[in-house]
């Protein structure tokens, strides 16, 4: 017998219901308290979604709080602009794969991770304007599968169904002071709308009805399993039918209702409008099958729950549970079901740190373990079917284009033939009677036809077929390339599909479709057995000219387009598996999925170089993420995404540029080539449409094509055809390296010339240009000297003098390779630094060349004068600098809310300030403070730094935890070119930027590097000093940091840089750590000089020196 348990109509969402009692009548109106805060400020919610997926931490932790109980508050709604949005703080907790475990924050708005579905912000004033602060609800849509969820208070995750899936919903709910740090705080007073449903929390409050004297029984029927029904359930209240398939267990009745509300329409010339209220029964029943039916199968809805309990395995004994929730309208006979559009919402009780999945307990979800994330399934459909498409659009001469062709050949076989060379011999030509060597000739099929019924090969004229004999001792097969262009039925093409292995170039001479094509296919035959190989290695050709093929129907080369084929292979979610070595090793993906593709048939492009600002300004590196196993559970794999700077630790990396025109944009194509550098072995690579790889042995080079809008560094990819000018720089030519020389002191003869303008003392008052040195007019003059070669050959000397400037001149005139950055601080003070490249071929040459890229030779230096304010690009130079980064500071982030801050006026770009700039801006407060405050130099020492690089332990033997704290130097500075002078930087203070030190925490045997926010569970920053030092020849940021424990220790250990204090009685810890950073490369490093400080005079100290 089969029960079909039916419940009226199905509804597939359930609602976050509050047991409310009945003697309490609630107004909507009430002014209450919206948000309650639960968590201490080291905690956070951990919530169990799925076995598999992402680890992911939501929300804000509170920072302060305002307002009192008594306090009162309205609120109004406002908008706010696409940059003033108040972000949710949304991170990623990942692992390597090995001993490390961080966090990642997501912060652009459009991201693969999550989509923004609403923000809304409100205002709100106390009552008695003593403070204001932001009310600001988000609502996320989660698009990446997740496997739990950290979350803080006033943060409500709801799971979705949609499109047969079930998606993960956020709604953040956060107050933020209006002025000063975009902390989010608590607010404990409470609130008052102008309209009432801005309350609105989208929870729904229902009332237990607890004097209700009938049952509501879920309506069902019972079948013989032919579809015959024998007995059904119409009435809830027919007790004999229901009581002869089941036990009632227990029964709730709860009344729903909403009163009318006040609520904003903004579509209409009114304000306001009230929204008309609703009421309805919830009903939850359980009960259980009664026992001794021959019941077979349960059908139930998706609302309807069904399990069976074991009550004596070794008699058989069970119970068959059930659990059932209607929506009712009314609770007479004659009720009908409502369909309530709620939600599934996660129950707010704390977890018991029990978990499991399925009948597998897991391991107690704690932020110091390390936490791993699956890698999403991607599929892989890498057979020999895939095949690229070039479409042609427009009409044949005013008639439809109907036909598709498939051109090429699908490989059978897989030749890889590792390190051996196979040397290839021309075996014959053909020019004529092509038709008669069938198995040579390209496979061309027909896919889609209409209206004709000739010959496919009518489509084109057959030129010529090559044929090579490969061999490598008693092995060999046969390469064939085909030539081949379009005839005139070719025009009624459509589409043409197309095979590994066939190129199509275009004769593009007037921009039309009909313009000639010739199609070139090279393939393998293995003849003996008939069929067609995919060859992986090396050919060694007996005329060297054989390797070179080239079209033989274009009399000219001068317009000829190649077809892009770098996009055309792979369809929506798949990507390519390039096997490396053995079943060991990491895993590399290189590339990115393209939303946008570039529209044009075809483009010219011209090789070019960037500076290294160009490129980074516009984000040309390759995306990379490694794949590694994980040590704890081998069928997980944990994932990290590489960033750009921390590219260098894993491949050797060269770049080329060629400028690219489509209408009225600029695209710049990128060809980046990757050589795998590790020692640790490749086991694979997943690469993307645009990447190639080219394995030989454990050699492992792969490159990457693809197209940035010059103007938003949107990449694209492109399918059309391309054409290199012929005049542009071999690709294969490698620029110089630059290297700065340590030690170089300030030449007088390679000083920036300046002309000043004055005007004359004699009677014509002419004005008069007089030549002065550029520390007359700047306030600080530094010269830094770089040698450059190719290989070991010096070829020329780069000579870059910086200036800066407190003082705005009215105009400036200056030549090519001057540029002028202006820097405005949060006083708006304004700093201008002039920068001059200069190039000499010798070190005694006062004679500056001009480094010309485009030939790789040097010519005499030639420039003209501007009379603008506007900085000057520079001549674009092909030039590889070695160091690692751009000269800014090394871990002084931005945070998420900085953009906030100074909104009215502060351009958020203007935070990349220059390092000289900040040291200028920073010796400008000294100088303009007040009379009464006196500054002095203080020569200091830190802690000698061991050249043997190691940690230090101290047991301190007061709790359970161990860490070590400090990073080790990675360079040497070396103390003979002077005493570091240093001014202190207040003004990153001010934006809420910070230096992290590196923690590590130490638990069975693996190290955990603590994010910011696991850093500041455990420790308390007490102070905070960052230094800006130089002595004209190297730059060292000085960063001083105290740190108080807030947690017992074990033992910490540290290096050289760290002193401990340990109190004797309480075993609390406080340590001090003491680090440089190269301002260049944003290394640490080892430093013995001394330094000397200017430091304010505390005011105890004047006072002192003026009673006396």
């Amino acid at each position: 017998m089969k029960l079909n348990n039916f419940s009226g109509e199905r509804l597939t969402k359930e609602v976050n219901y509050t047991l409310v009692h009945r003697e309490h009548t609630k107004s909507f109106f009430e002014n209450n308290i919206e948000l309650k805060h639960t968590l201490t400020p080291t905690s956070v919610y951990r919530t169990l979604i799925n076995p598999k997926g992402y680890d992911i931490r939501v929300g804000s932790k509170v920072t302060s709080t305002i307002g009192s109980p008594n306090d009162r508050s309205r609120c109004d709604k406002f908008s706010v602009s696409e940059r003033a949005t108040f972000n949710t703080i949304f991170k990623i907790k990942i692992g390597d794969g090995g001993v490390w475990h961080l966090t990642e924050t997501v912060k652009e708005r459009t991201n693969e991770y999550f989509k923004y579905v609403e923000s809304v912000s409100w205002r709100c004033t106390e009552s008695r304007r003593r403070y204001e602060f932001y009310r600001i609800i988000n609502k996320l849509e989660v698009s990446i599968p997740v496997r739990f969820i950290e979350t803080f208070d006033g943060i409500q995750i709801v799971q979705k169904p949609k499109d047969d899936k079930v998606f993960l919903e956020i709604t953040e709910l956060k107050y933020i002071l209006t002025t000063g740090a975009k902390d989010t705080i608590m607010y404990v007073g409470k609130l008052e709308f102008t309209y009432s449903n801005d309350r609105s929390s989208h929870t729904l409050e229902c009332t237990m009805v607890r004097d209700c004297a009938s049952q509501f029984f879920p309506g069902f029927e019972a079948e013989n399993g032919t579809g015959v029904v024998l007995r059904k359930l119409e009435k809830f209240d027919d007790v004999p039918t229901y009581l002869s398939y089941f036990k009632s267990d227990f029964f709730d009745l709860w009344l729903c209702e909403q009163q009318h509300q006040l609520y904003e329409n903004t579509g209409r010339a009114t304000s306001s409008r009230r929204r008309k209220g609703y009421r309805f029964y919830r009903v939850v029943t359980r009960q259980s099958l009664k026992k001794g039916l021959e019941i077979g199968e349960i059908e139930y809805g998706k609302r309807d729950q069904v399990w069976i309990e074991m009550k004596n395995v070794s008699m058989n004994e069970y119970d068959v549970l059930m659990k059932q929730i209607r929506y009712l309208n009314a609770t007479n006979p004659s009720y009908k079901t409502v369909n309530y559009d709620g939600y599934v919402v996660f129950e707010e009780t704390r977890t018991s740190r029990l978990w499991k999945s399925g009948t597998k307990y897991m391991e107690t979800l704690d932020l110091r373990k390390k936490k791993k994330s699956e890698l999403r399934y991607i599929p892989y459909l890498l057979d020999r079917k895939k095949f690229g498409i070039y479409k042609i659009r427009g009409t044949n001469n005013g008639q439809p284009r109907n036909e598709s062709l498939l051109i090429g050949s699908q490989w059978q076989a897989v030749l890889d033939v590792g390190s051996e060379i196979y040397e290839c011999t021309k075996k014959d030509t053909f020019l004529e009677n092509l038709r008669s060597q069938e198995k040579y000739l390209t496979n061309i099929i027909r896919t889609e036809q209409v209206g004709f019924t000739g010959s496919v090969l009518d489509y084109f004229d057959f030129k010529q077929i090559t044929i090579w004999t490969c061999q490598h001792e008693e092995k060999e097969f046969t390469r064939v390339v085909n030539h081949f262009t379009t005839a005139t039925d070719f025009n009624r093409v459509k589409q043409v599909q197309y095979y590994d292995g066939v190129t199509i170039l275009k004769n593009i001479t007037n921009r039309r479709n009909d313009d000639p094509l010739e199609i070139i296919e090279v393939k393998y035959l293995d003849e003996s057995r008939n069929r067609v190989l995919k060859f992986l290695g090396k050919l060694k050709f007996v005329d060297a000219s054989d390797k070179d093929i080239k079209p033989i129907s274009f009399t000219t080369l001068t317009d000829v387009y190649k077809l892009s084929t770098e996009f055309d292979f792979l369809s929506p979610k798949e990507v390519y598996k390039t096997y490396v070595i053995g079943n060991k090793g990491s895993i590399v993906e290189v590339g990115q999925y393209y939303e946008n593709e570039l529209g044009a048939s075809s483009i010219m492009c011209e090789y070019t170089t960037l500076t290294k600002e160009e490129s980074q300004k516009l984000e040309l590196e390759p995306k990379v993420a490694i794949v590694e196993e994980s040590e704890e559970s081998k069928d997980l794999l944990g994932r990290k995404v590489i960033k750009n700077t921390d590219l260098k630790n894993y491949f050797n990396i060269e770049k080329q540029f060629w400028n690219c025109t489509y209408g009225r944009s600029e695209y710049i194509r990128v060809h980046n080539k990757l050589t795998w550098t590790r020692k640790k072995s490749l086991h694979a690579i997943h690469h993307f449409d645009g990447v190639t790889v080219d394995v030989d042995g454990k050699s492992v080079e792969i490159e990457e094509i693809k197209y940035v809008r010059r103007d938003d560094s949107v990449e694209h990819k492109f399918g059309g055809f391309v054409k290199f000018k012929e005049s542009a720089t071999g690709t294969n030519q490698k620029p110089p390296e630059c290297r700065q020389e340590q030690g170089h002191v300030y030449r007088e003869s390679w000083r920036t010339t300046i002309k000043r303008l004055k005007l004359s003392t004699e009677k014509n008052n002419d004005l008069v240009w007089n030549y002065v040195s550029p520390k007359v007019i700047f306030d600080n003059v530094e010269q830094e000297l770089w040698s450059c070669k190719k290989g070991q050959e010096t070829v020329f000397y780069r000579v870059v003098i910086r200036m800066s400037l407190s003082k705005q001149p009215i105009s400036m005139y200056y030549h090519d390779g001057v540029s002028i950055q202006t820097s405005t601080f949060y006083d708006r003070t304004v700093v201008q630094q002039i920068t001059e490249v200069k190039f000499l071929k010798n070190k005694e040459d006062v004679l500056f060349k001009k480094y010309e890229s485009g030939n790789g030779e040097i010519g005499e230096f030639a420039g003209r004068a501007y009379h603008d304010k506007t900085p000057l690009i520079a001549y674009v130079e092909s030039i590889d600098f070695n160091f690692a980064t751009a000269p800014v500071l090394m871990t002084m982030t931005t945070p998420l809310n900085l953009s906030f801050y100074w909104l009215n006026w502060l351009d958020e770009r203007r935070m990349n300030w220059p390092l000289n700039s900040l040291m200028h801006y920073a010796l400008l407060k000294y100088k303009e403070a007040d009379d009464t405050r006196k500054f002095r130099m203080v020569n200091v020492t830190d802690v000698e730094v061991r050249e043997k690089r190691q940690f230090q332990t101290t047991i301190v033997g007061s709790g359970i935890r161990v860490v070590q704290i400090g990073t080790f130097w990675e360079e040497k500075i070396e103390s003979n070119t002077g005493v570091m002078r240093c001014t202190l930087d207040d003004i990153t203070y001010v934006y809420g930027l910070r230096y992290m030190p590196k923690v590590v925490e130490l638990i069975d045997k693996k190290a955990y590097l603590l994010s910011d926010d696991d850093f500041l569970e455990l420790f308390k920053v007490k102070n905070m000093k960052v230094w800006l030092c130089t002595n004209k020849v190297d730059k060292i940021i000085r960063v001083v940091s105290q740190l108080e424990g807030k947690v017992p220790f074990f033992a910490i250990r540290h290096t050289d840089a760290v002193t401990l204090e340990i109190d004797a009685n309480t075993h609390k810890v406080n340590a001090n750590e003491t680090i440089y950073i190269n301002a260049l490369n944003s290394k640490v490093v080892k430093y013995d000089g001394a330094f000397s400080l200017l430091e304010k005079v505390p005011d105890s100290e004047n006072q002192e020196k003026k009673t006396t």
